[in-house]
């Protein structure tokens, strides 16, 4: 009897033809990764618009605020007109030669040699909330009229709001006042 051989001859196996398609680790990364894209892109987005609205009251702000200044620097040759009373004296020992930049508030047929207000800021479209008084006169000064209506009106609440307060300088017999001016509104 003849040994047979048990053993069986080798083959070499071949590899799997590779299949179409992506392995589920290719797939979660990608996914993971586009959804990264997307999360910043639209953060980006969302925070330029509501930064965007801010940065335009911003500007708005600043603006009147400067225009309230140069309106200020307009007022200071007021000659003989008190921050103390507000008063501003067109006739009598001292009077003042020189009309005040605010020749609208001579209104009811007075001129502007006799003319006490205008010196004040409260001259439409603008109102000072003290009334006809030397713009300025120590104390609080809110003004309407400088910002949009949109802008003063709810929810912003905006205004423009200056502050007078005496210093010890004096020029031509008359303390130089120091003026601050803010603009205060709600941010929503």
């Amino acid at each position: 009897m003849a040994h047979r051989s048990l053993r069986r001859p080798i083959e070499r196996r071949r590899r799997p033809a590779p299949r179409a398609g992506y392995t589920l680790i290719e797939v979660v990364v990608a996914m993971l990764i586009a959804c990264v894209m997307i999360t910043a892109v639209l953060s980006t987005a969302l925070s330029s618009k509501i930064s965007g609205g801010k940065n335009d009251r911003r500007l708005i702000a600043s603006q009147a605020a400067r225009h309230t200044t140069s309106l200020l620097k307009n007022l200071v040759t007021g000659c003989n007109c008190s921050i103390a009373s507000g008063r501003c004296y067109v006739s009598g020992v001292g009077a003042c030669s020189i009309t005040g930049p605010m020749p609208g508030n001579c209104g009811g047929g007075a001129t502007v040699a006799t003319c006490t207000e205008s010196y004040s800021l409260n001259n439409p479209p603008l109102a000072d909330s003290r009334g006809t008084v030397y713009a300025l006169a120590l104390g609080s000064h809110t003004i309407t009229g400088l910002l949009p209506s949109e802008f003063e009106a709810a929810p912003y609440n905006a205004s423009v709001i200056y502050y007078v307060t005496p210093t010890s300088q004096i020029i031509n017999g008359r303390p130089v006042p120091l003026v601050n001016v803010t603009v205060d509104w709600t941010e929503i």
